[in-house]
This record gives C-alpha cells, sequence and structure tokens, in this order.
C-alpha cells in the first residue's frame, strides 16, 4: 500500500492510500458523512480484501476529512473528489473500474455513475434524508428558523467545516430523479436493523434501478462492525462477476 495524493476539480489536494494488483480492474471506496478513509479501520480491511481479490484499490478523503486539504464540506465537492479519485485510478493503468460508497458516500457513488462500471452500496443514502446535527445547527434553527451558511463538527478531534448546501441537498434528494438514468450493475447492502437508512427505501431504489440487487444482512446496523466479512465477500464476489 502507498500513501497518494491527487487534485480534485477545485484545485484542493486529496490524500489516499493505494493497493496495486497485477491486473486493469479498479475498485474507489467513497466513505461516509464526517468520516475519513482509515475511520475505525473499516475501509482498510476492506482495501485490502478488495486488493487480494486482484483488484487495484483507492481510498481516500473527501475533501475538508481526514488528512485532504481543509475546506467546508459540500455535496459538489465531493462529487468532484470522487470524480478525481476515478481519473486517478484511470492514471494508474485501470481500463474497468467500480465505486464502493457507504452513506452519504453511496449518495455521490450514484452521482458519479457514467464514469464506472460497477456500484456496491453500503446503506446508501437514496432518498430525503436529515444528516446528524450539531449544537450550532440547532441554536441557528431554533433561534434564527435557519441553518447557518456554514458550521463544524467535531470527529476524532478534527475540526469539520460543514456548508450548510450539502444538509439542505441531503433534505432535497429525489430518489426518482436520482436512480432513473443510471444503468451499471449496483447492488446495495442494508443492514435490517440500520437505524438510519430505511430499508423500505433501499427495496425502492432497487425497483427503480434497471439492473441492482438489495442482500439484507440480519443484525447489520449502520455500522460494519462483526458483518464487515460478510459485506467484504458479497462485494468482491459482485466484483469479480461484474468487473
Amino acid at each position: 500500500m502507498e500513501t497518494v495524493r491527487f487534485e480534485n476539480g477545485y484545485g484542493l489536494t486529496l490524500a489516499g492510500d493505494y493497493w496495486k494488483a497485477k491486473s486493469r480492474k479498479g475498485i474507489v471506496m467513497a466513505h461516509g458523512f464526517s468520516q475519513d478513509r482509515k475511520y475505525r479501520g473499516r475501509f482498510e480491511t476492506l482495501a485490502e480484501k478488495f486488493n487480494e481479490a486482484g483488484f487495484n484499490v483507492l481510498t481516500f478523503d473527501f475533501s475538508g476529512c481526514g488528512e485532504s486539504e481543509r475546506t467546508a464540506i459540500t455535496a459538489e465537492k465531493q462529487v468532484q473528489d470522487l470524480e478525481a479519485a476515478i481519473e486517478y485510478m484511470k492514471s494508474r493503468g485501470a481500463e474497468k473500474i467500480g465505486l464502493f460508497g457507504h452513506s452519504l458516500g453511496g449518495y455521490i457513488a450514484l452521482r458519479n455513475h457514467n464514469e464506472v462500471d460497477a456500484l456496491v452500496l453500503t446503506a446508501p443514502v437514496t432518498y430525503g434524508i436529515d444528516l446528524p446535527p450539531n449544537r450550532i445547527w440547532e441554536l441557528s434553527i431554533n433561534i434564527f428558523g435557519k441553518l447557518p451558511s456554514w458550521s463544524y463538527l467535531k470527529r476524532s478531534k478534527k475540526l469539520m467545516w460543514i456548508g450548510a448546501d450539502i444538509v439542505k441537498e441531503m433534505r432535497a434528494v429525489n430518489q426518482e430523479k436520482l436512480l432513473s438514468e443510471l444503468k451499471c450493475s449496483v447492488l446495495i447492502i442494508q443492514g435490517d436493523e440500520d437505524p438510519v437508512i430505511s430499508m423500505e427505501k433501499s427495496k425502492d431504489a432497487v425497483n427503480i434501478l434497471e439492473s441492482a440487487d438489495l442482500e439484507v444482512v440480519e443484525g447489520l446496523n449502520h455500522d460494519y462492525g462483526e458483518h464487515i466479512d460478510v459485506i467484504g465477500s458479497s462485494a468482491v464476489s459482485f466484483f469479480e462477476e461484474k468487473l
């Protein structure tokens, strides 16, 4: 594994880790809201599984997260971030690319579907949802009746600046519009004990998509926990078939 750096469309420097394989197939991984590529070690564990199966793998921190350049976190920047990560994977020789996205990272992956051949999404945001609020949001809404133009969220002792537009965009996600034009193969992995993402909405997403499967993992909540091996095995099998 090597640590890498590359720029997004805004000129911001992004940090990532790259696992090289002797193939032309790559997997780019997109983490969840206010997390980073090393959060609880789960993406590193999955990346190693993917690499052992013969895939080149790139994990990275969205701008404003982890070790990437500081900036307010917005959905549009994250779409640009992932596009830059896909281009980086192509620059390393990958000809077939799959995306692995968790939660908000799943939504961002869906926004980049034209660039890739397959998606594996764990508990993806596919419909309007409230992001977890913090104290500044609550005070602003209670006092002024609106969100601030930016806010912050402390995660792993690091300050993250949250743009208000990402909160508004997540509330306004139209599932039909988001998914109706997607053509590549999709696997959604959803836990039956997830308190964040609706199982019914994930079922609706699969019904809208042309080529999609839903795998329900018993006992899985919004975090991977002890189910990471099940998630990894399912994702590897799917990518081996579709890439």
